[in-house]
């Protein structure tokens, strides 16, 4: 039982670090939409309330981002055993990072732009390999509950 609620709890810490961070980074990154361009066409909408309350997005999203830094040290600290905890923090990081470049990637997704823009090529070159890494950071995640004490 104990297991299983570690698992869940670091899954959870891993999913609010790469939301958190992505919607810091959407607000980073800002809009890309080129300002000459009278009627620009979009690959994809940005959401309307994303684009009405940025500010209101960068605050949840630096809580989402600080409560999973917090939430996935304290877990590291209390429940992995000392030889894993380097590889845990390495892990953490790397998720911020993946985060970072997700929200980047979903800006550049919804860049308003004169006919045929370059998020085709953004769609096809970058999405795959982040999913991938994604998938994988999320699953060294839960490898770190095998080392719980």
């Amino acid at each position: 039982m104990r297991r299983t609620s570690t698992t869940t709890t670091v899954a959870l810490a891993a999913i609010v670090l790469l939301i958190g961070s992505a919607c810091v980074a959407w607000w980073g990154v800002g809009d890309l939409t080129e300002s000459e361009v009278r009627d620009p066409t979009y690959m994809f909408t940005a959401p309307d309330w994303a684009a009405q309350h940025p500010d209101a997005l960068a605050a949840v999203g630096a809580v989402l981002l600080v409560a999973g830094l917090l939430g996935f040290g304290l877990l590291v600290t209390r429940r992995i055993e000392a030889g894993a905890r380097t590889r845990a923090l390495v892990v953490e990081g790397l998720l911020v990072a993946d985060g970072l470049v997700i929200g980047f990637v979903l800006r550049l997704l919804t860049v308003g732009a004169e006919g045929a823009s370059f998020t085709g090529l953004t769609l096809l070159m970058i999405v795959p390999p982040v999913v991938v890494v994604t998938a994988l950071l999320l699953r060294s995640t839960i490898r770190l509950t095998r080392a719980t004490t």
